[in-house]
């Protein structure tokens, strides 16, 4: 018995020592995944959006949903916000502009300061997000983000 809370003791201090070290205080986001059905219906894409003015310590993940039928991809993202929290789920739809049997493309037609196109490559099954800035001559444009085009993927 004595061996049995000896042990049970030894390994809660190793577990509370480990765990005050802070050793990896992030939310812990699943691995990228491609999805894409012989039917030729859907694609579907998860992982980390990685890129031009992320930050390398940034902490996401990126759902791409393509529905054929539906005309549409939805964008659906979480960021952890802090020491063991989850920031709210945020989402948005944008409209399929071409859909071949080696790649998706979607973009939204611009709005506000940034047209984003998104494309999927479904051979190297790579995503390729761009934000294109617009409106440039409006003040708050021009102060959002910089002027440059930002090239992103989902790692």
């Amino acid at each position: 018995m004595r061996r049995i809370m000896l042990a049970i003791a030894t390994i809660s201090a190793v577990m509370f020592v480990n765990s005050a070290r802070g050793s990896d205080d992030n939310i812990r986001f699943g691995a990228k995944s491609f999805y894409d059905p012989s039917t030729d219906s859907q694609v579907q894409v998860s992982g980390t959006l990685k890129g031009e003015d992320i930050p390398t310590e940034t902490n996401n993940s990126y759902l791409i949903w393509c529905l054929k039928d539906q005309k549409n991809c939805l964008i659906a993202w979480v960021e952890d916000s802090g020491k063991h929290y989850v920031g709210n789920i945020e989402a948005y739809y944008i409209p399929i502009t071409e859909w071949h049997r080696d790649t998706v493309t979607a973009a939204d037609p611009g709005f506000g300061c940034w047209k984003t196109t998104i494309t999927i490559n479904r051979k190297t099954k790579e995503v390729l997000w761009i934000e294109e800035p617009i409106n440039r001559s409006k003040d708050f444009c021009q102060k959002e983000r910089g002027n440059s085009v930002k090239k992103w993927a989902i790692e």
